[in-house]
Formats: C-alpha cells, structure tokens, sequence
C-alpha cells in the first residue's frame, strides 16, 4: 500500500518547487497536477476517466507525467484492468496501479485547494482511502508580482483570492482526517536543511534523499524571494482581507 499525498496552496506559492523536490526522492512519485483521484472520483465512466486524464497530459506534451505510459500505453492498460463491477474505491486504486505499478513508497497530487475542492478530498477520505497533506505558504507580495509578471492579474483581486485560498485550506484541514503540515516557501529556500528534515519526518522519509532533492532543485538567490520589490506592490496595496492574514501569518 502506498502513502498517498495532496500537496496544496494557491498558484505561485512553492508547490510546483516542492513537488519537484518529493518527486526527486526515488521512493516516490507526484504527477504534475494530473488531479487523477479526483478525476476517478466524479467521472460518471472509465472512458469519461480516460478523457479527463489525457486532456491533461496531451496538451502539454509530457507523457512522463503518466511515470512511463504514454498516452495510448495508458488507456490500452486502464482498460484491461477496469472492469464495470469495480467500487469507486477499488477504480481509485487501480488507477494507482496503472499510473504507478507499485513502484513508489508514497504518491502524490499536486492540487490547488479552491472552494470547490473542498467537497472532493473529503469524500476520496469517506471512501477510505488515506492521504497526508502539506500546504504551501508565500508572501501574498510575492505571490502577487509572480502572477502579474506571468499574466498580468490584478494584485489586488489576486491577494483576495490567495486569503481565501487560505482560509479554504484551514476549513479543510479542520475537516479531514489526515495529518497536515504546513510550510513557507521562503523557509524551504532560506532554510533547506531544517525545512528538509521536517518534511522527512513527516512524510517517514530518508532525510538524505529529501536534502539530496532539496540541493538540486532550490538555489539561494535565484527564488525570487522579495521579487515584489522591483513591481512596487507593497502590503499597503494589497486588498484589506490579504493584509490583515498575511500580519497573522508573520509576512511584514
């Protein structure tokens, strides 16, 4: 059986860092942004699954998603092992199957936690199905010049949806079952071997393969730490909401 994890936080906050740090450690494997529990929880069908999967993985052109199966390897293999008598449950963990044959110690999802999220975790829980979760924190100033850079967004409006990104998450973690950890982008750049140790212990890892994972994918000075300087967003031209979490949470 394998430890299954949802690695959450609003857009730009480290997730994708941090996915690609878990996902380094050979012992385990986290899809970037498949969401395939959460897809094989509300399809009505495995072909519906099927589609929702590869729409996907096809577009972005990176079969490696799927951990080896392409595309076509993917669907000849799902369909040879789904069968309709098949629980929602036992679907779930074929689908882990398929996508990972047993090779991982722990698998994940990387998942941006919305509102509408919120539903779908815990029902994959009240199907009983165990998961962890890590929640990624970053100054919302940060957050905020790294969208505006990337696509232009509003750092006001973008503020108000990291707040309540926030506030979504501590609603989950009061409701779900799980263990939950929560970290700061910052600390994970700044302070790699402390940030390393908690996340293996967490997660009942190796610490050398998480700090050997850490030092190929974080470089001090090239994280953008402290980025919203140069756009000239400060707290004060943030949305009140934002502002006043973002004091709570310690960014000053």
């Amino acid at each position: 059986m394998h430890s299954r994890l949802y690695l959450l936080g609003f857009g730009r906050s480290g997730a994708s860092v941090t996915s690609g740090i878990l996902s380094s450690i050979g012992s385990s494997r986290i899809p970037h942004e498949v969401n395939f529990y959460t897809k094989a929880l509300k399809a009505r069908d495995v072909n519906e699954y099927i589609e929702g999967v590869a729409q996907k993985l096809v577009p972005n052109k990176r079969p490696s998603l799927t951990c080896g199966c392409t595309s076509s390897k993917f669907r000849r293999r799902f369909n040879a092992l789904y069968t309709p008598s098949l629980s929602r449950k036992d679907w779930i963990l074929t689908c882990e199957e398929v996508l990972f044959d047993n090779r991982y110690d722990f698998i994940g999802n990387k998942f941006a936690c919305q509102g509408a999220a919120l539903p779908d975790l815990l029902g994959l829980e009240n199907l009983g199905l165990d998961f962890t979760y890590i929640y990624m924190y970053r100054d919302v100033r940060d957050v905020c010049s790294s969208r505006y850079k990337r696509w232009g967004h509003n750092p006001i409006k973008t503020s108000l949806k990291w707040a309540r990104n926030i506030k979504n998450w501590k609603i989950l973690q009061e409701k779900v079952k799980g263990p939950s950890l929560e970290l700061k982008f910052e600390s994970l750049v700044r302070g790699p071997v402390g940030t390393g140790r908690k996340i293996a212990k967490f997660l009942s890892v190796d610490y050398d393969d998480v700090a050997y994972a850490i030092s190929i994918k974080i470089i001090k000075g090239k994280s953008n730490i402290g980025e919203h300087k140069q756009y000239g967003i400060s707290m004060d031209s943030l949305h009140p909401e934002a502002i006043e979490l973002a004091k709570s949470l310690g960014y000053k």
